[in-house]
């Protein structure tokens, strides 16, 4: 009883942490990670196992032949009558203990592949949520970009049949190639609820905001001084 007592209590700590974890995990953003639904159903084998390891011990201990009194008078055989029921009990203790080492070696197999799955599915994550770099744009982008970026500006006609022109607050010209290679590669947004001729909103996108604030970035950088090429006067000079 001494040995089989402590090991169902850690088997019902494991069994309450274990559904601490399920339940955290359960409803949380790991449920959308690809591939977590395995992780969690390997987690909740685990509850089943260690549950089934307590109840396997706990069935070894109700088996375990306590020595204590008898109703009534002692029997004349009571040295026999205990140890009679030491080998009834044994193989009776023996199986279920046996059960409860399965159970727990499924739970250990559990857990490895539950950290297993947890590291995978993280790593993989991590690794389609890096951001992509920003766009490089042309001097040209550049300026028109930095226009746009201060608001206001509008895409208008006449109407439907007249070329649409940009307008900009400040007066800034904003060739309509530039502006539709903008709007093509998601730099800008154009408000298409409002017809041309009332004139439709122009935003600048976040990857616009950064394909700008990469330019920026660039333009701070100190770039590396090229060595002039050496001239005749001073190859001579290093030849005498």
């Amino acid at each position: 009883m001494r040995r089989i007592e402590p090991l169902i209590l850690k088997a019902h700590d494991l069994v309450g942490n274990s559904i601490l974890q399920l339940s955290a995990l359960d409803g949380s953003q790991y449920t959308a990670v690809p591939g977590s639904r395995a992780s969690l159903d390997a987690l909740s084998s685990v509850v089943s196992s260690v549950s089934l390891a307590g109840t396997d011990l706990a069935h070894a201990l109700a088996a375990s032949p306590l020595d204590g009194a008898s109703f009534g008078e002692p029997a004349d055989d009571e040295d026999g009558i205990r140890q009679a029921r030491h080998a009834h009990a044994l193989p009776v203790m023996a199986d279920h203990l046996h059960n409860a080492t399965q159970q727990l070696e499924l739970c250990a197999t559990a857990c490895r592949y539950v950290a297993s799955g947890f590291d995978r599915d993280l790593a993989s994550t991590a690794q389609n949520t890096q951001p992509t770099p920003p766009q490089k744009v042309s001097p040209t982008q550049q300026h028109a970009l930095t226009a746009l970026a201060t608001g206001g500006a509008r895409l208008r006609a006449a109407n439907n049949y007249a070329t649409p022109r940009v307008y900009v607050p400040d007066g800034s010209r904003v060739g309509l190639a530039t502006f539709a290679s903008l709007a093509r590669r998601g730099l800008i947004h154009v408000d298409t609820s409002a017809p041309l001729y009332q004139g439709q909103n122009v935003s600048v996108t976040a990857q616009g905001h950064r394909a700008l604030a990469h330019c920026r970035i660039t333009a701070t950088l100190p770039s590396a001084a090229v060595p002039a090429p050496p001239t005749a006067a001073s190859t001579l000079g290093a030849r005498r």
